[in-house]
């Protein structure tokens, strides 16, 4: 099987796990009690995109203002995880996804030039520019593109009484297009890497993620 073969996993490590004092140790012990894939990796956009949130509030700017603004602070996280990893690298353009370099133990995605040249001309639902599609379903619209056999969303936390993506985005958990962006993945969960045991969520009608034939 060549690597372009093997199964990919799009792993989005959440802006709340940025002020993990071990988040580096735990997503490597994360990555060691999973079945092994091609992976790649994203950011959330953390404080940084919080206080672009939080402009917009007291000084509403154009929403398309606001989710470059937001790219452009997702970057600067990417760079800021980056540094912590060790033996990482950042890819700027995603067709180097699928190669693999075999000292790279982490790969980042910065998302910039997948949404700005690669997203537009793609089939499927495109994201919309504004706060409802957030950094979740980025990572949904990377793991549909390049028909990705997993999507992790690592998180500080889990949902709570929630059956399915709907019910989660109800919550707050993930962002209110993400129930949208997540349809034709083939299997998409939620870790928390904050918790020693690493407990995992997933929808319980999983049939719903997946596309009908």
């Amino acid at each position: 099987m060549s690597m372009i073969d093997e199964p990919l996993r799009v792993i989005k490590i959440g802006g709340s796990l940025l002020d993990q004092f071990h988040l580096a140790d735990a997503l490597q012990t994360w990555r060691r009690s999973t079945r092994a894939m091609r992976e790649v990796f994203l950011t959330g956009g953390g404080p940084l995109v919080e206080s672009i949130r939080n402009f917009d509030k007291i000084h509403p700017i154009d929403p398309e203002i606001c989710h470059w603004l937001a790219v452009d602070a997702v970057s600067l996280i990417t760079r800021m995880v980056s540094a912590i990893l060790p033996e990482s690298r950042i890819l700027e353009a995603d067709r180097y996804c699928f190669e693999a370099e075999k000292d790279c133990k982490f790969t980042l995605l910065d998302v910039g030039h997948f949404l700005r040249e690669e997203e537009p001309r793609r089939d499927g639902t495109r994201l919309p520019h504004s706060w409802a599609a957030t950094s979740d379903s980025i990572a949904a619209r990377i793991a549909e593109i390049y028909g990705a056999d997993e999507l992790v969303l690592l998180k500080s936390t889990l949902p709570a009484d929630c059956t399915d993506w709907q019910s989660a985005a109800n919550s707050g958990f993930v962002d209110t297009h993400f129930p949208l962006a997540v349809k034709t993945i083939k299997r998409a969960y939620c870790v928390d890497i904050a918790d020693p045991l690493q407990r995992h969520w997933e929808p319980t009608a999983i049939e719903s993620n997946r596309p009908k034939t």
